[in-house]
Order: C-alpha cells, then structure tokens, then sequence
C-alpha cells in the first residue's frame, strides 16, 4: 500500500517511467486536477469521503496505468465507455491529443460537466455521448471505434453485444478490473494484464481483441 505523503510527485514519477513526461503534461494534469476538485462539489464525479490527494493516485494514475499494456493511440477513435468524470479518457487525451476521443455517459450531467472541463482545459477533438451504450441513437456509430476503454461498469451480455457492434473489426476493449473478474468471463480472446502499481487495491486490465 502506498505510504508516500506526496502522492502528486509519485504520479509524476510514474509518467516520467513511462516515458510520457513532460512540463506541459504535467500542467494539464495539475489543471484537470483542479477542475475536478471545483466541479466535483456541484454534481458527485468520484466520492467526497476521498482524500483529495488520492486523486493523483487513484483517478490519474490507474487512468494512465493502461500505457503498461497499450501506447497506441495515435489517429484512433476512442470510446470512453460509462466515463463518469472523464476518467481515463481526459487522461489518455492529455498524453495522447491526436487520438479522438468520445466520453460515453447515461447522465447527462456527467456529460456536461466533462464538456466544460474539456474546453476550460483546451482539449480538442473530443464529442459527447449522454446515452445508454444500448441506446438506438448509438447505431449511427456501428463499427465505428477503434478502441473502447472503460473503467467502472459491470458488463453483461447485453453490454457485450452493445460494445461489439461499436468496433472496428481488428477493435479493442480494454476493461479496468480489480481482483473479481466474474463479470469478463462472457468475453472471448481476452487476456488479463495484472499490475504492480502499489496503491490499495490490485489493478487488472482485461485486454479484449477482435479480428
């Protein structure tokens, strides 16, 4: 478990050990951080009993933990699959600003408030998706992405279906999991990335390929 009093620096040291550092990527990240602190008192993007400085470690640093297993985001279209505050999504954008990126969420407040932190953070080529991933409105964007990540729903078949009709046919899906993967056994051609990230709770990333 992480002991370290300046959980902002230990952020910025695992960046700077996956090679994705440098002094503009450090002020974005120091920006998002504030704007979620500032909009998280208006409407609940991640829990109010948290210490705020968790927030470099649990929020930013699991987000960005996916370059362990994947750095290939550059000109992929990218779903953020139940985004909640943006995470990883704004994350991966702020390394990566040439992929694009679509924050998929069923609370349009949610959505909102990720497309004000966007544009007070100057992040480009992102869109807005306040929907149910089963929503109709969603097939205009059949076979779309290249590229779908999601941090915080429990799957289901229904869920598979949905997502498997958003990708590209060599498509992946990255899922964010903690020790119980009871929920990923529906999926085939996966494979389970577990990492050594010494926060408080085990990190898997479930890697889901098509094609």
């Amino acid at each position: 478990m992480l002991v370290m009093n300046d959980k902002k620096n230990v952020f910025i040291e695992y960046l700077k050990k996956l090679n994705l550092y440098n002094e503009d990527i450090q002020a974005s990240f120091e920006a998002f951080f504030e704007e979620l602190i500032d909009f998280n008192q208006q409407i609940n993007l991640f829990s109010r009993k948290m210490d705020l400085e968790d927030v470099w470690i649990l929020h930013f640093l699991d987000s960005i933990s996916i370059y362990e297993v994947f750095s290939d985001w550059q000109g992929k279209k990218v779903l953020d699959f139940g985004t909640g505050g943006g995470l990883p999504g704004i994350p991966i954008k702020i390394v990566d600003s040439d992929c694009e990126m679509y924050f998929l969420d069923s609370v349009k407040k949610k959505i909102d408030t990720i497309k004000k932190m966007t544009t007070n953070l100057n992040i480009s080529n992102v869109e807005f998706l306040p929907f149910r991933v089963e929503d109709k409105i969603m097939n205009k964007y059949q076979h779309y992405f290249d590229i779908i990540v999601c941090r915080s729903v429990k799957m289901n078949y229904s869920i598979k279906k949905a997502l498997e009709k958003l990708l590209t046919k060599e498509g992946k899906i990255f899922l964010f999991k903690a020790k119980n993967l009871d929920d990923v056994d529906i999926f085939d051609n996966k494979k389970v990335h577990t990492l050594d990230l010494s926060i408080e709770f085990e990190r898997r990333i479930v890697e889901i390929n098509y094609g």
